[in-house]
């Protein structure tokens, strides 16, 4: 039904809701402001900038949501994914949870995760591809006694694939604790615990303050040594 620029959809969820599997959204230049996921759809499905130039076409979670989330056979393409907000503890993400889909020539950039136990403030890959994106100015601010990890990029499944990106600024502020050992400090910019990062710039990421509290004796993890309470 939106098949001309003069016929367009009022929204992309209107779009996403009309679209055909195997269909295409185009988005022209412009913020489109989401108040709920998008993209949560089952069969193939294209979401894509007009001009692409990421910079052009910019989907805003208006602090309020995980902007878009990827299932096998859907690409996200030449937009800019910003202002996603997680506050779930145990949440995956706060602004792109890719489960085998594509995303591709995007900027990924000022979501906040402030639940604990975030893997992936930027962007979550489980078994997707991720290439040609600018990941940066990501944030997990708050965080206590949470997992100190992976605010850019967290990757996972054997088929998972991080491509000509640039993964940088993101920063996990805050003091955490590292009660469980070495889960809660693994890389800030990227962690990979699956498929293949290549060909990508991490630099630049920056983490908060670690302290070394003491748990009650069932807690499973006290600090044995200073080089545990350093870590």
């Amino acid at each position: 039904p939106y098949s001309t620029k003069e016929a367009a959809a009022a929204s992309i969820e209107a779009a996403a809701e009309a679209v055909a599997p195997g269909g295409e959204i185009v988005l022209v230049s412009g913020t489109r402001i989401v108040r709920e996921t998008i993209l949560y759809l089952a069969g193939n499905l294209t979401i894509r900038g007009e001009t692409g130039d990421f910079n052009d076409a910019i989907i805003d979670g208006n602090a309020a949501c995980v902007p878009v989330r990827l299932s096998s056979g859907q690409t996200l393409a030449n937009l800019t994914v910003t202002n996603g907000k997680s506050t779930t503890t145990g949440d995956r993400t706060a602004g792109i949870d890719n489960v085998g889909g594509t995303v591709t020539n995007c900027h990924i950039t000022a979501n906040v995760a402030a639940g604990n136990g975030v893997r992936g403030a930027g962007i979550f890959n489980d078994g997707g591809i991720v290439v040609d994106c600018l990941i940066d100015g990501n944030q997990s601010p708050t965080a206590s006694n949470g997992h100190y990890s992976s605010i850019g990029l967290y990757q996972c499944g054997s088929a998972a694939l991080a491509d000509r990106c640039i993964i940088t600024n993101n920063i996990a502020a805050g003091t955490y604790s590292n009660r469980n050992g070495i889960e809660n400090l693994v890389g800030i910019g990227a962690t990979i615990r699956g498929g293949v990062l290549r060909n990508s710039i991490v630099a630049f990421n920056a983490g908060g303050t670690l302290t070394a509290n003491t748990y009650p004796a069932d807690a499973g993890w006290k600090p044995e040594t200073d080089e545990d309470r350093e870590a």
